[in-house]
C-alpha cells in the first residue's frame, strides 16, 4: 500500500533493515531439492526460561513418555536445547537420566539435597547423541578369493 501523500513522519511505517548476527547452528537441505539450503540460527538470542519452581533437587512428576506419572529429580537445564535433565535415581524407581520438557512436567515443592552429586556438569546434549556408524563398517564381508569360485 502506497505511503499517504500528506505524510508528516517520512519514516513512518517502516523499519530500518537489521542484519541478523546470530552464528548458523544448524543447515538443512530439503531431500528432493538440494539445492534448498535453509540455515536455522536459535537458541542464540533467546535462550529458554526456567520456569519459577524449577531449582536443581526438586522433585517434578512426568506427564508423557514410558515413565509417565513417575516422580523425578530435576538436576540441571541443558543449554543448547533448554530441555530438563531429570532421573529417578534409576536404582530408587527405574527412570534413567533422561531430557524433558518443561511443559511435561507438574513442578512439586519437595527438594533433595544435591550437593554430594558429582559428575552433573560433563552431561550436556552431546551425551544423548548416538555414535556416528560409518558405513565402512556396515558393509557385508566379503568372501575370500579363494571362496568365490564357483
Amino acid at each position: 500500500m502506497p505511503r499517504p501523500v500528506f505524510c508528516k513522519n517520512r519514516q513512518k511505517g517502516r523499519v530500518a533493515f537489521k542484519k541478523d548476527d546470530r552464528p548458523i547452528t544448524k543447515i538443512v537441505r530439503n531431500k528432493w531439492y538440494p539445492f534448498n539450503v535453509q540455515k536455522i540460527k536459535r537458541g542464540v538470542n533467546n535462550p529458554t526460561k526456567l520456569r519459577r519452581g524449577l531449582t536443581p533437587g526438586t522433585v517434578v512428576v512426568l506427564l508423557t513418555g514410558p515413565y509417565r506419572g513417575r516422580r523425578v529429580v530435576y538436576l540441571k537445564q541443558l543449554k543448547q536445547s533448554g530441555l530438563l535433565l531429570v532421573t529417578g535415581p534409576f536404582a530408587v524407581n527405574g527412570v534413567p537420566l533422561r531430557r524433558v520438557g518443561q511443559r511435561f512436567v507438574i513442578i512439586t515443592s519437595t527438594k533433595i539435597d544435591l550437593s554430594k552429586v558429582t559428575g552433573i556438569d560433563k552431561v550436556e546434549d552431546d551425551y544423548f547423541k548416538r555414535p556416528k556408524v560409518s558405513k565402512k563398517a556396515t558393509e557385508k564381508p566379503k568372501l575370500p578369493e579363494e571362496k568365490k569360485q564357483t
